[in-house]
């Protein structure tokens, strides 16, 4: 979710429907519903991705921009995302490739700084979508900076 960008960007693209954000960061969800203004066209919750407070089968796509390398158990949370999805659901996902010189000075940076998070490579990222229970994994676009994944 962070500050709600991708939501508003997907609206304004013409997509409808309901859309919820999800940020553990208190910071983060407050600046999200200020942008968010009165327009109060999305939800935005405090929450990880390891734990999801939606019902299972609840969401026909669920998005990931940049947010990947801040998950403490990115097995657990695909798996928490493959619950939330309808059968025939769709997960996205765009994030920095660890494998890159980009995703390389972000891990260094992350390392020095203490945090704990990393920057995943696509054959990590292919692990744990398999071990989430993912069967179809479709890179549409990806090169030395970015991946960018749809899957099934």
């Amino acid at each position: 979710c962070g500050t709600g960008e991708a939501a508003r960007f997907l609206r304004k693209k013409g997509f409808v429907g309901k859309f919820v954000g999800i940020d553990p960061s208190r910071k983060m969800i407050r600046l999200a519903r200020l942008k968010e203004g009165d327009r109060r066209k999305s939800k935005f919750l405090i929450a990880e991705a390891e734990k999801l407070p939606f019902a299972s089968d609840s969401f026909d796509y669920v998005i990931s921009t940049f947010s990947m390398h801040h998950w403490w158990n990115p097995t657990e949370a695909i798996r928490e995302i493959r619950r939330v999805l309808k059968p025939e659901g769709r997960f996205i996902i765009v994030d920095i490739r660890g494998d890159g010189l980009i995703g390389q000075i972000a891990r260094n940076f992350e390392r020095l700084m203490g945090s704990g998070f990393d920057y995943f490579n696509c054959k990590q990222v292919n692990s744990f979508l398999t071990e989430g229970n993912f069967k179809n994994i479709h890179y549409i676009k990806t090169n030395p900076i970015f991946v960018f994944l749809v899957v099934s």
